[in-house]
């Protein structure tokens, strides 16, 4: 019950027992007051009746003192009059007819009165005495005294209803103030750090909420310094400060994560960038004027390939930058070139500084050592060199075109068009689980199948999907199609996470028909968790922070994949109604011997259990790495250690939702 109920009853008692207490003393009051003004009249009735009827009992005129008799009872509240004479014989006596009054029979149950017989002695002139007699009705009385109790009770009814409106305008306000402060505490909780700011007439509740507010103020202040411990822990670790980019460090734990990632393509480009003419500039205008320099080379290399997701760009050493590319296609691969030596070539005009700058490519159609990788890049950048300032070279490491699934654009559309067209995705899923080691739910994997009915790795055919604007079609194909398995599943299975495009999160027409198809069907909110990549958040903030906020509202989990991949701040969980976040495969793998890694996981951890979020590692592929996240309060993991990925065809053709 709630507190307003319980006050409101409390109240109602009190004011029932104040009204039961003052009607009873009213009662009694008016019943002595009423008794004896009864009794005056009686006896007033007895003295002029006996003196009326003194000459007609001496000329024994009965007959006559009767009538006068019975007048006196159809005027006065009397049950009988009766006269006799000094020895006590009666000479008359005359009743009322009847006694009966308006009240109702309780009140003389509760109060039963005891009148006495009021007398008055009259002497005669002839020497004679009578004696007169009235009985008091009581039904009169009783008939008074409830008419006195009605009136009073309209009364006390009239001036209940002007209470409690009184009583409910300043208990609403009491009440207000504590659901402020209530709200506000709530607010705390969810880490959204909104102080109370009405004021309240109360100056217990208005202590109370200066205290609050001094608490938001302190925690809001202890969760801003976590989060930015956190950020520069990371940043330390991982980024270059000159920059902005990451660090060599940084470059290969993530270059080696995405390399022996399941789900990564095969085939990929590795460009060096070089700066020749530093130390001159930093010679001649002082370290701060390389460092500019510096800069604007980062900003034309940080713009290169930003339409490939997991491509991974940092400053590898002094004056060498690095661009890996998963998946890219030979013909992006030249075209960028192409791009990133003309934005170099501007550098030198905006920084004022004779410098010149380099690109060398090198492109493989197989999974190859880092070192490799790097040493061929390196080749190709000297060959750059001896082309002149700002030129570029690129080397292949294989035969790029006879690689798996090079496909023409015609080749590649006919392929996507037909799993889309006949609903032929295939869907792999991967356990997630806790700390006991309990399925927590599936992540849910999607692949086609090539013309020989080989399934492609997503991070082959998914760029593809992107650049043909097919994102939301095969996001709602998935969705279809695990609905659909959910239709078919008792109501406690363990729920399915799959993940959106950038595409979906921001398309209104997508957007309406998953809301509609959980509106529609309810027990898909608890089967489904809708994840986005923190490729997608950092480009579309806002978009996913609506989206979580609508799916949690409809009791929908939410998840953000592969944190941590592109430097997203901590600070983004801060304002995200997000359920799980899953800790990128680069900062577990070999976590049990990078001190740095287990540092920021550890960070990673207390800032989530603040916004009471779980927190998920990629790609656990051994006992050691396991333990060593569960000690740094990590809450679950999925990777090959807990079961590798399964696939799991459909059974029958599924229909589309509409």
């Amino acid at each position: 019950m709630t507190l307003r109920k319980r006050l409101y009853i409390l109240i109602c008692m009190l004011m029932g027992l104040l009204y039961v207490g003052l009607i009873g003393i009213q009662l009694a009051v008016s019943r002595s007051h009423l008794e004896a003004q009864l009794l005056d009249h009686a006896y007033d009735v007895g003295v002029a009746y006996a003196e009326a009827i003194s000459p007609l009992m001496v000329a024994d005129n009965v007959r006559a003192a009767e009538r006068l008799a019975e007048s006196v009872l159809r005027k006065a509240s009397f049950k009988a009059v009766e006269v006799t004479d000094k020895f006590g014989a009666s000479l008359l006596r005359r009743e009322s007819v009847s006694d009966d009054g308006q009240y109702p029979g309780w009140l003389a149950y509760l109060m039963p009165f005891d009148l006495p017989e009021v007398v008055v002695d009259q002497d005669l002139i002839t020497d004679r005495m009578i004696r007169v007699g009235i009985e008091v009705n009581p039904a009169r009385l009783y008939e008074m005294l409830w008419n006195a109790l009605v009136g009073s009770v309209w009364w006390l009814l009239l001036l209940t209803i002007v209470a409690q409106v009184l009583v409910s305008l300043a208990f609403n306000r009491f009440i207000t103030a504590l659901l402020d402060v209530e709200k506000t505490a709530l607010n705390v909780a969810s880490r959204r750090f909104t102080p109370i700011t009405e004021d309240t007439p109360f100056q217990e509740i208005a202590s109370l909420s200066a205290a609050m507010n001094t608490m938001v103020q302190n925690v809001e202040a202890m969760v801003q310094e976590q989060t930015s411990l956190a950020d520069r822990l990371r940043d330390e670790a991982f980024t270059d400060m000159v920059t902005g980019l990451s660090n060599r460090r940084a470059f290969e734990a993530r270059l080696k994560s995405v390399v022996r990632e399941p789900d990564s393509c095969d085939f990929g480009a590795l460009l060096l960038i070089r700066v020749d003419g530093l130390k001159p500039v930093n010679d001649r205008s002082g370290i701060q004027a390389g460092d500019r320099v510096l800069a604007e080379i980062a900003n034309v290399v940080r713009d290169a390939f930003t339409f490939h997701e997991k491509r991974l760009v940092a400053r590898v050493s002094g004056t060498d930058m690095a661009i890996f590319v998963p998946c890219a296609e030979l013909k992006d691969v030249k075209q960028e070139c192409e791009k990133l030596s003309a934005g170099l070539a501007q550098v030198p005009a905006r920084t004022d500084q004779r410098v010149a700058a380099y690109v060398g490519a090198s492109v493989y159609a197989d999974r190859r050592d880092i070192s490799e990788l790097m040493a061929i890049a390196d080749g190709a950048l000297r060959t750059a060199q001896q082309k002149g300032p700002f030129a570029w070279s690129l080397s292949a490491i294989d035969n790029i075109e006879t690689r798996k699934w090079t496909y023409n654009t015609e080749t590649w559309r006919s392929l996507i068009d037909r799993a889309l067209t006949t609903r032929s995705v295939v869907l792999v899923e991967q356990s997630v689980v806790n700390r006991e080691r309990h399925l927590v739910h599936r992540e849910v994997f999607v692949r086609i199948s090539d013309e020989q009915g080989e399934l492609i790795p997503a991070g082959v055919f998914l760029p593809v999907v992107d650049r043909f604007g097919l994102g939301t079609e095969l996001d709602r194909l998935v969705l279809e199609t695990v609905m659909q398995r959910l239709d078919g599943q008792r109501q406690d299975h363990e729920p399915y996470a799959v993940n959106l495009s950038a595409a979906s999160v921001v398309s209104p027409e997508f957007l309406d028909w998953l809301y509609s198809a959980f509106l529609v069907s309810p027990h898909y909110a608890a089967g489904l968790i809708i994840e986005v990549s923190e490729y997608v958040l950092q480009t579309q903030f806002e978009a996913v922070k609506l989206l979580f906020q609508r799916l949690r509202a409809l009791g929908v989990g939410t998840s953000l994949d592969h944190f941590g991949i592109g430097f997203a701040t901590i600070g983004y969980l801060h304002s995200l109604a997000v359920d799980y976040v899953k800790l990128d495969g680069s900062y577990i793998r070999g976590i049990a011997e990078n001190a740095d890694n287990r540092n920021i996981i550890r960070v990673f951890t207390e800032v989530s259990r603040g916004h009471e979020i779980t927190m998920i590692a990629e790609s656990v592929e051994n006992e050691e790495d396991w333990r060593t996240v569960l000690g740094l309060g990590v809450d679950g993991g999925r990777g090959i250690l807990f079961g590798r990925p399964e696939e799991v065809r459909a059974e029958i053709p599924i229909p589309a939702f509409e």
